[in-house]
């Protein structure tokens, strides 16, 4: 089968041909059918084109439109804004001086995904700022599947009332607040049902505030029973908490027989006590369990000890298929005691339902390089050998690399 290129003509050879085919057929037969075509290729082209639009993003190597510039496409196109289907919204000092700023927000009317964000969280005042109108008109378009707030501060939780349809919402590092409601005050039959939550950096007093805040009639404004997948990234507010992890056991209390899989993220060496206690009210309909670690030099001598001890507490029928771990080490890290307790404790009954169990190391960990399988085979037989005698459940030792993952298992 013969193979083709792709082949640019200059706008000089275009316009040869097109003289070429007036020339030919004097009724313009030829042009006019050129003409339609491009017609009828346009609003393909632009569904792809302007999908996706990322607003005031700047980092090394990129840099996107400007909400200036998308003010201006949209004052000679305004059609275009019918094809935005997803806004990555990075709102900037000169936004909120910008008296246009709100027109053009409100042009958007078929969202499906919208993502807010400030590069300093004490600028981006949800409650009270030039925008705020703007920003719940694309708060509660009826199209709006997917939320991601970064870096907000007094976000105001019942402006979540009328997004009946949002089923993905991610929160990180933001504060809650109270506003004026600035919409209908008689309130949807059913509650926001969420499939997926992310939250990450957040104070535990500040998520309370999704799962008991209430709308007028009374009811939840949230509605965690359909939740399927919880991730959480536990940070520098969880330090200051004692018993840290625990006191999400609240949130996993508002779940539903739907939750299946749970991913939790710890740097900063958090304490990993109560890990399982967090997960209680969840044990009997989780699946998938997904924990990462960040360890410190203090944890070098026994990296997994915190986890293992969780796993150990674990006594009751579990439903869980699959447990992935990922352990951030220092430079410091030449081992330490991995494998013989990783090895029993995930081999024992209380793991009845395990399909597979995957441990994964970042790159400077056992000093292993992208050339060394033959090693790392070597140490995953020694650390591992319950895990790799058995057929189930199947057993990944793996660690990471700036290009991706590399990995050793049945």
């Amino acid at each position: 089968m013969s193979s083709t290129s792709n082949v640019t003509l200059d706008v000089d050879v275009v316009e040869t041909i097109f003289d070429a085919l007036a020339e030919d057929y004097t009724d313009f037969t030829s042009l006019r059918a050129c003409s339609l075509a491009c017609r009828a290729f346009l609003p393909l082209c632009r569904k792809h084109i302007y999908a996706s639009i990322n607003l005031n993003h700047s980092f090394p190597g990129y840099h996107s439109p400007t909400t200036l510039m998308l003010e201006r496409l949209l004052l000679t196109t305004p059609e275009l804004a019918g094809y935005i289907r997803k806004l990555d919204y990075c709102i900037t000092a000169q936004d909120f001086g910008n008296p246009m700023a709100p027109d053009v927000l409100r042009q958007i009317t078929r969202l499906q995904s919208l993502v807010i964000w400030h590069h300093v969280r004490s600028e981006m005042q949800w409650n009270n700022n030039p925008l705020r109108p703007a920003l719940l008109h694309l708060l509660h378009l009826p199209t709006l599947i997917h939320l991601t707030l970064s870096t907000v501060e007094n976000f105001v939780v019942s402006d979540l009332i009328p997004c009946v349809n949002l089923k993905n919402l991610e929160v990180y590092d933001i504060t809650t607040g109270d506003a004026p409601e600035s919409f209908s005050p008689v309130p949807p039959q059913k509650p926001v049902r969420l499939k997926n939550l992310k939250v990450g950096d957040v104070d535990i007093s500040e998520l309370g505030k999704f799962y008991i805040t209430r709308r007028p009639d009374g009811k939840l404004v949230m509605d965690f029973s359909d939740l399927v997948k919880i991730s959480i990234q536990l940070n520098r507010f969880d330090l200051k908490v004692p018993r840290g992890l625990y006191h999400y056991h609240y949130l996993f209390k508002h779940c539903g027989p739907e939750l299946s899989s749970t991913y939790i993220s710890v740097f900063h060496s958090v304490p990993l006590t109560g890990l399982f206690k967090l997960l209680e009210p969840c044990m009997q309909t989780l699946r998938h369990l997904c924990v990462r670690i960040r360890l410190s030099d203090n944890d070098i001598d026994d990296p997994l000890s915190d986890l293992l001890t969780e796993f150990e507490e674990v006594k009751q029928i579990n439903m869980i298929e699959s447990i992935t771990v990922f352990v951030d080490t220092p430079e410091s890290f030449k081992g330490g005691d991995v494998g013989g307790r990783f090895d029993q404790v995930l081999t024992s009954s209380s793991w009845s339902s395990l399909k597979r169990v995957s441990l994964t190391f970042n790159d400077s960990a056992f000093g292993l390089s992208q050339s060394d399988g033959p090693k790392a085979l070597l140490l995953a037989r020694t650390m591992f050998p319950r895990l790799l005698s058995r057929k189930t459940p199947k057993f990944d030792f793996m660690w990471s690399k700036p290009v991706g993952i590399r990995w050793l298992g049945r």
